[in-house]
């Protein structure tokens, strides 16, 4: 009988401690994005290890979520070796990570959700710092493009996906409010797996019938990103990889 208390109550133990993290998790993460409909989680791990605040394994899997106004389609991530503060969460308070942790994920963007994460101010600044000064850079050199002098910013984002390839379609605004359409190029391959090979760019003013080639350019996505596999079509993009998660 005192053995089969003593194993109800570790049982009963392990529940409560999961259900706690569970919870804890689901806040979390629901605190990291603005918006999101589905979410399943699993947390792997002994209650030793966990009550000390590690815990071996999380999987998440969500669906239509929107992290820093981009619309994420389907989310799929693997993270291993988190510590936090466990603690803290068992009296109610808010997790908090304590260390870095690498995380494997694979995100897949259709394309209508593309179009819409481009009226986030995140991803229009991130685009117009690349491409103003790469428009700029054109005019006079040898391309002998029209654009306007002075462009104040860029209107209207859209993205056309293709097989390996994307096209960009907006407007320059001018210092005298004049709206100029151009279009961007690309063929879009991972350069290694923390660059991409933006491969046969090319500018282009559809109004006044007008093409530049440009040189083969790299991006770099930065140290804690270690992208796997790139893979563009006209219904979505899909990324599969590993980044890391700093507190």
């Amino acid at each position: 009988m005192h053995s089969q208390s003593m194993s109800s109550t570790e049982t009963s133990s392990k529940q409560l401690v999961g259900k706690v993290l569970s919870r804890a998790v689901k806040l979390w993460l629901r605190s990291q994005v603005e918006q999101i409909d589905d979410l399943d989680i699993k947390i792997l791990g002994n209650n030793r290890s966990i009550l000390t605040g590690h815990i071996s394994q999380v999987t998440v899997w969500t669906a239509y979520a929107v992290y820093r106004g981009l619309h994420l389609t389907q989310v799929d991530l693997c993270a291993s070796g988190i510590h936090i503060n466990i603690g803290q969460v068992l009296k109610g308070k808010p997790l908090k990570l304590l260390k870095s942790f690498p995380v494997d994920c694979q995100v897949c963007l259709l394309s209508a959700d593309l179009n819409t994460s481009l009226q986030a101010p995140s991803l229009t600044n991130a685009i117009t710092k690349f491409l103003l000064p790469l428009i700029q850079s054109q005019n006079p050199k040898n391309c002998n493009l029209s654009f306007p002098n002075d462009i104040k910013s860029l209107q209207n984002l859209q993205m056309v996906l293709g097989q390996d390839q994307l096209t960009l379609t907006a407007e320059m605004l001018s210092t005298n409010d004049e709206l100029t359409p151009f279009c961007f190029h690309s063929e879009l391959y991972l350069a290694s797996p923390t660059e991409l090979l933006l491969a046969s760019p090319h500018l282009e003013l559809p109004q006044q019938q007008q093409h530049c080639d440009l040189d083969n350019m790299t991006i770099d996505l930065g140290t804690d990103v270690n992208l796997q596999q790139l893979s563009i079509s006209p219904e979505q993009l899909q990324m599969k990889g590993e980044i890391k998660v700093n507190p």
